[in-house]
């Protein structure tokens, strides 16, 4: 079989050669008594681009060449041969310019830029080649409109977050080629390939030229240039590559190209094209639009473009991401971004959620924030602790204590509403502040409906703090106090002391606790620490280590009274209860009255209070409106204090914190 005989049936079979089993020539043949020798001798007689390369097909044919689709027959590969058109050839600058092309492309050697292997003139045709690297995949314009018309999978493989990453992979090749001075005048999704492995190249160089270089004139007669076609539609369909003073794609093209501003075009022009490109893949449009090229190109010219969330309110783009388009496209060059590397560092903080903020420096006692305030930044701790508080009449009541990493005031910036606390630093504390648009920005991140949940949990949790549970926000000592008085009286058992003198009334410490919190609907610990803080005065104290008693019953309704006017709360029974306590081993009797009221009065023995000189803490008569200040004062401190040891009945040992 003759070489040409050979190379037409390859054109014709769709099956390419996958084993040396097969009947194709090469000078590398596997064979017994192959000659290295000989090899490299027809090696350098051979006619290496006519024998080599097997044309398979034309992929498309743009304005300097045709696109074809080869194989390698010495290394067994598919390749992609971009070849000189006929009408070109006759022209000195063009060819100048198809060999640039190859060696700037070649030059260009970045994982996301299309590889060239190599170039030369097929013998045979006359023709100029280059080849290049063959891409399993497809252009980047094609995946956009397959996007916006819905074809299974694509919307779901590739999501913002997906096309974002492809998009920082094209802004690596920028950024190397930009590094070498060379820009390329041409991006747009068209010259994006999209691997079926994830591969991104930057293809179609044709365009690019080294900063500096002056811009050649093009010796093509009218005819000529009218014969040039694009290599391939974009999805504004009006996007052809044009020759003479408007180099590049309309539709995408900066305005100093559309002005055919030629010495003004430089990296910046690309980092338009790079937010051109953006744009096209968060809208699924080209940037230009209009009737013809003619209105696309004015519309170029002037930069007149909708703003992306205009263009598609469907796609629900962050604002974040209209940001970055909207100043990489910017009309001035000097409002753009100046380098791809900026670019770069938006694009990342965009796909991690990074935010750069000012940091703010608080000593001890400083005030934070203060509720009533309309806030409109929030702090994240770096180091330090702070206290959160409110003002129930007019003493301050904490809440609770953050520390690093733990975020304050991040409510009042996204639903409009007053500081529901107050800050104060403890220690000395530095912070970040997060303003009310970095918030914004990054509740935009997420998907629509995410923000929306987000704000709509916000203003919930704000209503309901509005009419949250009274004790939340307020002292509660006298209500667990009074629960403690009720649930001593329906519960409460007879006990012997250790000497078995004298009867007491005793409760489950444990079970008191969580019963008074249920009842009250409060935290288990906010019981615990009013209990603590009393025992710690004598009012009630450890019969042992799981039960409590209370030493004398009136004086401690006595103090309820206390705090019923000091803290100003509504009570229906003002009036000091009356009441004494009986006891037996098997029956407890609460009397209102002077005697118990019992079939066996006899068999009732009175619970007598304990004198004062048998507490180290106990109070006197004459003392006893300070000693409830002091009392009131200790309950209203900082959360912190524990059950101690009561000194009752010679230091016994109290109960512990539940």
């Amino acid at each position: 079989m003759s070489t040409d005989e050979l190379n037409q049936s390859m054109i014709n079979d769709d099956v390419e050669p996958k084993t040396s089993s097969q009947v194709v020539e090469s000078i590398f043949p596997i064979e017994e008594d192959f000659d290295p020798t000989q090899a490299c001798r027809k090696l350098i007689l051979r006619n290496s681009a006519s024998e080599k390369y097997i044309v398979r097909e034309q992929i498309a044919q743009g304005a300097m060449g045709a696109i074809l689709r080869v194989f390698d027959r010495d290394l067994k590969r598919m390749t992609v041969m971009k070849v000189m058109l006929p009408h070109i050839m006759e022209s000195r600058q063009m060819f100048i310019n198809f060999i640039d092309e190859a060696r700037i492309t070649g030059q260009l050697e970045h994982p996301n830029i299309i590889p060239v292997h190599d170039l030369g003139v097929l013998e045979k045709e006359e023709k100029l080649y280059f080849s290049m690297k063959y891409i399993e995949g497809e252009a980047l314009n094609s995946i956009l409109k397959k996007i916006r018309d819905s074809v299974e999978n694509y919307h779901e493989k590739y999501s913002i977050y997906s096309l974002l990453t492809i998009f920082r992979k094209v802004c690596d090749a920028m950024a190397y080629a930009h590094s070498k001075d060379i820009i390329h005048r041409d991006l747009k999704p068209e010259n994006i390939m999209i691997g079926n492995y994830g591969e991104v190249l930057v293809v179609d160089w044709g365009l690019a030229r080294r900063l500096g270089d002056p811009e050649p004139e093009i010796d093509l007669s009218e005819s000529q240039v009218a014969e040039i076609d694009p290599l391939a539609e974009t999805i504004s369909d009006r996007t052809a590559t044009r020759y003479g003073d408007i180099k590049g794609t309309p539709a995408f093209m900066p305005p100093e190209m559309a002005q055919g501003d030629a010495e003004s075009v430089d990296q910046r022009s690309d980092i338009f094209l790079l937010g051109a490109t953006l744009y096209a893949m968060a809208t699924l449009t080209a940037p230009y639009c209009g009737d013809d090229v003619v209105d696309i190109v004015e519309a170029a010219q002037t930069g007149d473009f909708e703003h992306p969330q205009d263009r598609a309110p469907q796609r629900g783009l962050p604002a974040e991401l209209c940001r970055i388009i909207m100043r990489a496209m910017a009309y001035d060059r000097d409002d753009r971004y100046q380098t791809v590397n900026e670019l770069n560092e938006d694009i990342d903080d965009l796909l991690e959620g990074r935010t750069a903020s000012e940091q703010l420096f608080f000593k001890p006692g400083d005030l934070l924030m203060e509720e009533g305030d309309l806030g409109n930044q929030a702090y994240v701790i770096i180091t330090g602790e702070v206290e959160v508080f409110k003002i129930v009449d007019g003493n301050p009541v904490p809440l609770i204590n953050l520390r690093d990493g733990d975020c304050i005031g991040e409510m009042a910036m996204i639903s409009d509403a007053p500081r529901s606390a107050s800050v104060r630093a403890i220690t000395e504390t530095q912070v970040v502040v997060i303003t009310e648009d970095l918030v914004r920005r990054g509740l935009d991140k997420l998907p629509p409906w995410m923000g929306n949940v987000v704000t709509a949990l916000v203003d919930r949790l704000r209503a309901t703090n509005a009419n949250v549970h009274p004790l939340i926000n307020t002292n509660c000592a006298y209500h667990v106090l009074s629960q403690l008085l009720t649930t001593y009286l329906c519960w409460g058992r007879p006990a012997r002391d250790a000497e078995n003198t004298r009867y007491s009334i005793t409760l489950d410490v444990e079970k008191t606790i969580r019963e008074i919190a249920v009842n009250l609907s409060i935290a288990i610990e906010r019981v615990a620490e009013t209990i603590a803080k009393v025992n710690e005065s004598g009012l009630i104290s450890a019969f042992d280590e799981d039960r409590l008693y209370i030493p004398d019953i009136t004086l401690y309704c006595q103090f309820l009274a206390y705090l019923r006017v000091e803290l100003n709360v509504e009570a229906q029974f003002e009036d000091t209860p009356n009441i004494s306590l009986f006891a037996n081993p098997h029956e407890f009797v609460v009397s209102h009255g002077l005697e118990p009221q019992g079939e066996n009065p006899a068999d009732l023995e009175a619970i007598e209070p304990y004198q004062p000189e048998e507490f180290s803490s106990c109070l006197m008569p004459e003392d006893t409106i300070a000693i409830f200040e002091q009392i009131l004062q200790h309950l209203q401190e900082k959360p912190g204090a524990t059950l101690t040891s009561n000194a009752a009945n010679g230091g016994e040992e109290g109960f512990a914190d539940d």
